[in-house]
């Protein structure tokens, strides 16, 4: 791992005596995110849970860990005795721990704060899985959802939806449009809480990040909508007509006719999601379980003093990224329409 990134990494992390302040205050476990230099890049060691009763991570793919107890007398102390138990390395021969994340609370054990542990890896090893563990894996890390991704499905979702509003005749358009709208006009908290009650009771989902991706897959979906089908109602009709005259079938004509002429709209709702789930943090706090987004992680932070500046500062930067990307994405809609106007008066 080159230097400059090991610092970087170190400076992203807590001291690691701050984590025994924790003790202090709710039950408290420690778990271990251990990473390596893989061929593709950082990889972390994951293991799948032996299913068991009694154990509310059962059958669960996780990290190494497991609650303190008080003979361990540090929760370090925990991270070391859990991982040499369950994936076989010991943390002080094995690897350098690098410092640990802001603590979280399990959304399926509120009571209990989780500390989590980065090690890096500093010699060969030969992980393997203990008595609580069924299997282990290195996973890269890149491999790991991302705000575009929930992007990109809600991009393709409005874009689908918008041009079956806009070019099929539907029973009953202006309540569905009017339902896919809601989560623009419900608040926030009252939105995550039903998602929670529906992903936990309904689904028996367990919370992660797949579970904060289809919220903000769902709180994305109206904006590309809007956009979308302003930009659909918005070029002549008759252009696809002349497509299907001419022999094209409804893909080809899509392709060549319709997603040329919506690209700017597509652009400017890609841009639009990007910004609205990068910056969501309510229904990340409520979906996320045990699992941490970057507004929950910059929230979290605001706990330790010394960490303020650099939050203020992270805080700032997101705002001015928001604003330039919302202000782009409203001229690229803007830009694609200004041809097509232009093209309508030669024609008058």
């Amino acid at each position: 791992m080159p230097e400059p990134s090991l610092e970087r990494l170190r400076k992203f992390l807590l001291p690691i005596e701050l984590a025994e302040a924790e003790l202090k205050a709710k039950p408290a476990a420690a778990v271990t995110v251990l990473l390596r230099d893989g061929p593709g890049g950082f990889e972390v060691l994951l293991g799948e849970r032996r299913k068991r009763e009694g154990d509310p991570w059962s059958g669960q793919i996780g990290l190494p860990g497991g609650r303190h107890h008080e003979e361990d007398g540090t929760l370090l102390a925990t991270a070391v005795r859990e991982t040499r138990e369950e994936v076989g390395v010991d943390l002080l021969q094995d690897a350098e721990v690098l410092g640990h994340m802001p603590p979280r609370a399990p959304g399926n054990k509120p009571e209990m704060l989780v500390v989590p542990y980065v090690a890096l890896v500093i010699r060969q090893i030969d992980p393997a899985p203990g008595p609580e563990m069924a299997s282990i894996f290195w996973c890269q890390l890149a491999d790991l959802s991302s705000t575009l991704s929930k992007s990109v499905v809600s991009t393709i979702l409005g874009v689908l939806a918008a041009k079956a509003l806009t070019r099929y005749y539907l029973r009953g358009r202006g309540p569905i449009t009017g339902f896919l709208m809601l989560p623009l006009v419900i608040p926030s908290l009252v939105l995550a809480l039903a998602l929670l009650f529906i992903m936990r009771r309904v689904f028996d989902a367990e919370l992660s990040l797949y579970t904060v991706a289809a919220g903000h897959v769902m709180l994305c979906l109206p904006y590309s909508m809007l956009v979308m089908i302003s930009r659909l109602e918005g070029f002549d009709r008759n252009l696809e007509e002349a497509s299907f005259d001419l022999g094209e079938s409804a893909w080809q004509t899509f392709w060549r006719i319709t997603f040329p002429l919506a690209w700017p709209g597509i652009v400017s709702s890609l841009l639009l999601c990007f910004s609205a789930s990068f910056d969501e943090y309510v229904l990340a706090a409520f979906l996320s379980g045990n699992q941490t987004t970057l507004p929950v992680f910059i929230y979290s932070q605001l706990r330790f003093p010394q960490r303020l500046p650099g939050v203020l500062a992270l805080g700032s930067c997101i705002l001015v990224g928001s604003v330039v990307m919302v202000t782009l994405s409203e001229w690229i809609r803007r830009r694609g329409v200004q041809p097509q106007e232009a093209g309508r008066g030669l024609a008058a």
